[in-house]
This record gives C-alpha cells, sequence and structure tokens, in this order.
C-alpha cells in the first residue's frame, strides 16, 4: 500500500537525519519540508489507499505519491552509496567529496519537493477529496510521535548537550516551563531534541507525549490538529470538523489534566507561540514544552525564566573527529 511506502521511506529519511547531521546542515531545510509533506500525506493515504478502487482520480493521486516516494528513496540510497564508495580516499578527497555530494543531493530533493507541491496542488484542483484514517489507535498517531529510531553512534559533542536539556525537562519545577533548544541551522537542534524525546526516563515522566514542526508557512489549526491526534483525543470526524477554537479549547481542557510534554521543532517567530501557548495549560504539574529554533529570542520570550540551551559549531577537528568515527564504525 502507498501508505506503507512513504511510511517506511520516513523511517529511512529520519535514520539519515540521525547519522548524518553534520553533512546533510547544507540541505536542512529542504530535507525538513520534504519530510513534512510525506508526513501529511501519510495521514490522508490510508484512506486513500480503501477509496481508489471507486475514484479514478484518487487512485491516480496514489500512484503519484508512491512514484516521488520512490524517486526520494532512490536519491537518499545513491547519496549513502556514494558517501561509503568513497571512504577509502584521502581526507582532502573526502572533504571535497562530501560537498559535492551533499549539493547533488540538495538539487535533488528540491526537485522532488517541487514534485510534491504540484501533486497536491492538483489534489486541490480536481476535488480529490481524503479523509485521515483512524481505524486504531496505532495508525491514528502522526509518524512523528511514532518514537523514531535513534541510533547510537558515537556522536561527538551531543552527550553533554542531551544531558544538560533531559535535565532541564526533569529538574522538578512544577510550573509548565519552556525549555529551548537553539543554534544556526545545521548545528543538530532537532537530533538532540528527537534524542531527549525518545529518552526512557523522559518518555515515563510524562503522561502524554506530541511533536509537531512549526516551519515559517502555518495555520495555528494544523498545529493544533498535529498535537491532538499525538495524544488522540480526536475522532475521524472531529478532525475535519473542527476549527481551531474548537480544537484549542479541547486541546486545553485535555492537557488540563495531564503532566505532558510537547516538542515545537523548529519555530521562527514570537507570534506562533503567542497563539500556541494560549492551549498548553500550566497546572503546576511539570509539564514542559520543548522548543527547537535558529532565534534565541524566541527561547527568552516563551519563558523569560529559562536560559535557551545554544548549540555552537563543532571545531573543525572535532566534524573530522565525528566523519572518520561515522565511516569506521561502518566498515
Amino acid at each position: 500500500m502507498a501508505e506503507s511506502i512513504v511510511t517506511f521511506f520516513l523511517e529511512k529519511l529520519t535514520d539519515l537525519l540521525s547519522q548524518e547531521a553534520f553533512l546533510l546542515s547544507r540541505v536542512e531545510e529542504q530535507v525538513k519540508l520534504l519530510s513534512n509533506e510525506l508526513e501529511w500525506m501519510r495521514l490522508f493515504l490510508k484512506d486513500a489507499d480503501a477509496k481508489r478502487r471507486y475514484d479514478p482520480r484518487i487512485k491516480l493521486w496514489v500512484s503519484q505519491i508512491r512514484d516521488v516516494t520512490y524517486d526520494a528513496e532512490d536519491v537518499i540510497d545513491r547519496f549513502m552509496f556514494e558517501m561509503n564508495h568513497q571512504q577509502q580516499g584521502s581526507l582532502k578527497c573526502l572533504k571535497f567529496l562530501k560537498l559535492r555530494f551533499v549539493h547533488k543531493l540538495e538539487s535533488r530533493i528540491r526537485e522532488i519537493n517541487i514534485k510534491i507541491e504540484k501533486i497536491m496542488a492538483n489534489k486541490s484542483r480536481y476535488g480529490v477529496e481524503t479523509l485521515p484514517a483512524a481505524s486504531s489507535s496505532n495508525e491514528a498517531v502522526p509518524h512523528k510521535e511514532k518514537r523514531a529510531p535513534i541510533v547510537e553512534v558515537n556522536v561527538v559533542g551531543i552527550q553533554e548537550d542531551a544531558k544538560s536539556v533531559k535535565q532541564n525537562l526533569l529538574n522538578g519545577e512544577m510550573r509548565r516551563a519552556v525549555v529551548s533548544i537553539v543554534g544556526m541551522g545545521g548545528l543538530g537542534k532537532t537530533t538532540l531534541a528527537k534524542k531527549v524525546y525518545n529518552d526512557n526516563d523522559v518518555r515515563q515522566c510524562f503522561d502524554c507525549h506530541a511533536w509537531i514542526y512549526v516551519s515559517q508557512e502555518y495555520t495555528i489549526r494544523e498545529l493544533l490538529l498535529g498535537v491532538a491526534v499525538c495524544v488522540r483525543i480526536l475522532s475521524e470526524e472531529e478532525r475535519s470538523k473542527m476549527d481551531e477554537s474548537e480544537l484549542g479549547d479541547r486541546l486545553r481542557d485535555y492537557l488540563t489534566t495531564k503532566k505532558y510534554l510537547i516538542v515545537l521543532d523548529d519555530m521562527w517567530r514570537n507570534e506562533a507561540w503567542d497563539r500556541l501557548g494560549l492551549y498548553f495549560p500550566d497546572s503546576v504539574n511539570g509539564s514542559r514544552v520543548l522548543i527547537t529554533s535558529r532565534n534565541k529570542e524566541i527561547g527568552f520570550y516563551a519563558d523569560p525564566q529559562a536560559i535557551p540551551h545554544e548549540l555552537s559549531f563543532l571545531t573543525e577537528e572535532k566534524s573530522w573527529e565525528l566523519f572518520l568515527k561515522k565511516i569506521f564504525l561502518k566498515q
């Protein structure tokens, strides 16, 4: 089924982002855009798979999604093959080749994202209507809420960062605190957040968990819907009918009784927090919101009492240490 194809590729993409974070720093935005678009496609595909035998428009749309997912998988597989193929070269050669391959990857992913935009535009233009399915509690949860695989490798520099962020999440402070990870693009903010989010101690400390990707372009309703689906409080019918205010009220009422952890990945503007934060109640029970952002001021704005955790670039020596460790681990 097309849904399972997309799900499998998203798992592969998550692994790649975890293992090759510093190599992919130049294409971070394009990779995140690709992942985000496929996440939303996946929510519609289970229902679309069931309907395509009755509607040729849906059949064509599902076929196009399947094809573009295969294209994306081919690009990632080719990138990994090229990197592994060149591992026997000199250090100077490796430094040149990794930049060359990353440039190719950026161009190809950009082309695929353009294809996806056209596919989604055709969905609206030609009246292809589908609804996200909720046939089981497991499949009702967006892909990102499923604990994405974090490959435990010798990641240079991330262990101390993870320890610090984890401590801020579990420090016993009862107010709803906002913990922020900030720094320039490509430093591994999302990788760090995902590592902490998947930590067993962190998972066990909170009653419910949600992960949503904010980015520069968003609607508050979509973000609220993402959180609501993660914590499993909506029926299939409610997802399609509830407006922003209704979603927010339902979510706030539910979270009031829970100790929650919500991750807001890649937040760009204070306005997003102004509107989302209204629905994250402070029940003085130790709930946490974890934000990743390039803008340090967003961390201070969301919680003036907390100091943002700021990432910095690895030194060239540490970067090559990380690169070589990955090579030797694979051999």
